[in-house]
């Protein structure tokens, strides 16, 4: 909004999860207005009048972050219509195949899809975790040698049908307290990523 010389810039309601934190710029407080006075703005070295206002925001919803996951048993939205929930995990799960290396083992997660967007979709199936170490487990990658009532990866969902199956990965032992499936880029600051915890 201009008033005159100035120019106030006033919070806005953020997304779901997320609070106000401040100003950057020509505002550096935590109060919900910013005023700048353009009479008070140095020219430049071509005698333009130039200065930057930038709000910053923080997470606060679970799920956004991997210091707040969505806990077992909670059903969260993933984006593209498709809702999830962690329903039980086994840690050290005993394959009937020869056993996982020396300092890992195999981890399973029991997890149900749901789309709730239009017409239809295929499955979204989870695939990706991170423990302590930060480093990503894949079912790609680090897959089990024989995974129970695994997802059916292609099948169709239409809006509102639900699938529930179980994911298995071979991780390193040390990492498994600490262990989040992720839906998104899986980088802490990155717009749209899902954290569900495997631990209670």
């Amino acid at each position: 909004m201009v008033v005159g010389r100035r120019v106030v810039f006033s919070e806005s309601e953020p997304f779901n999860g997320w609070k106000f934190s401040g100003w950057q710029g020509a505002c550096h407080d935590k109060k919900p207005r910013c005023v700048v006075d353009y009479a008070n703005v140095p020219r430049n070295a071509v005698g333009v009048k130039y200065t930057w206002v930038h709000a910053t925001f923080s997470p606060v919803g679970r799920g956004i972050t991997r210091s707040n996951p969505i806990p077992i048993g909670m059903t969260a939205s993933v984006g593209q219509g498709f809702l999830a929930r962690v329903n039980s995990v086994t840690p050290n799960f005993q394959s009937p195949q020869p056993g996982a290396p020396p300092g890992a083992e195999y981890f399973v997660a029991n997890v149900t899809i749901t789309y709730n967007g239009g017409d239809s979709a295929q499955v979204l199936v989870p695939s990706q975790v991170m423990g302590r170490h930060k480093v990503t487990y894949t079912t790609a990658h680090n897959e089990c040698p024989d995974s129970p009532s695994p997802f059916l990866t292609g099948a169709k969902l239409y809006s509102g049908q639900s699938m529930t199956g179980n994911v298995c990965w071979t991780i390193a032992t040390n990492d498994e307290s600490s262990l989040e499936l992720y839906f998104g880029m899986g980088s802490l600051n990155y717009p749209g990523t899902t954290w569900f915890a495997l631990y209670r």
